[in-house]
């Protein structure tokens, strides 16, 4: 799980993580709730979420839709934006609402990907 916060200029993540992240360039497609897309890539994941990059920003606490492309096969999960950081194109997504079949394809990627780095 990941407890993010933002600084006193409510931009800049303090990250209090209880997941690792892994550093891995993951074809992210996300969709808002007025249905416009973005093909964009993840910078890192975790079981709790990932980073992306993204010309666009969105307040903390909206709702996106994902399709995190997994060799070859997708991955559709929820999130909420956690933070962002308008300079860096980047913005922080805490997953929600995880069915139990994406959380072990996730924790299945996890642990093929950490394996690899060891």
């Amino acid at each position: 799980m990941v407890t993010v916060s933002t600084d006193g200029d409510g931009l800049r993540p303090v990250q209090r993580r209880r997941e690792s992240r892994i550093y891995a360039q993951l074809n992210v497609q996300v969709e808002d709730d007025q249905e416009a897309t973005l093909q964009t890539h993840a910078r890192d994941f975790s079981l709790c979420g990932l980073c992306i990059t993204s010309p666009r920003t969105y307040p903390a606490g909206h709702r996106l839709h994902l399709q995190i492309e997994l060799g070859g096969d997708f991955l559709e999960i929820d999130g909420v934006v956690a933070w962002t950081q308008p300079r860096e194109e980047t913005l922080g997504v805490r997953f929600v609402d995880v069915p139990k079949e994406a959380e072990h394809r996730l924790e299945a990627v996890v642990w093929l990907l950490t394996g690899l780095m060891a």
